[in-house]
């Protein structure tokens, strides 16, 4: 399962961040054209990023539709890494990449975006183990 999402994500990934490329052009705040050296847009990016994930993963479990595709993440008995891996090939269906287009409209640009949802990734893979009793929730 962790295989075919993994390919099909990756896919869809790349439409999603074509997407993302062409409503960048109608973001109403610029950092310029040397975005990458905004400092504090950083941790701003990640912070606005995991609430986007927050909100999309929360949907997931409260709305039938998001759950159709969520519920397989938590079929396992056990809780362990592979739990995190996972995940229906269909979530792109539900169109949850939607809890992340606001970021894109106010100015990060996509790839600031996708370097902040790949570390917000690495935090979620290990949340997802017994190995680890607690993790830091901010």
């Amino acid at each position: 399962i962790g295989l075919g999402s993994t390919v099909v994500g990756a896919l869809v990934g790349l439409l999603g961040f074509g997407l993302f490329l062409w409503l960048y052009q109608f973001r109403v705040f610029d950092f310029g054209e040397q975005w990458w050296t905004v400092w504090w847009a950083w941790p701003l990016c990640f912070v606005l990023d995991d609430l986007a994930y927050y909100w999309s993963h929360r949907f997931g479990h409260r709305v039938r539709w998001f759950w159709a595709s969520h519920v397989n993440h938590h079929s396992s008995q056990h809780y362990n890494l592979s739990t995190a891996l996972r995940q229906s090939w269909t979530g792109f269906l539900t169109l949850g990449f939607v809890f992340t287009l606001p970021l894109v409209l106010l100015g990060f640009h996509p790839v600031m975006i996708a370097i902040c949802g790949g570390f917000n990734l690495i935090y979620q893979f290990w949340i997802h183990t017994e190995a680890i009793d607690r993790m830091p929730r901010w």
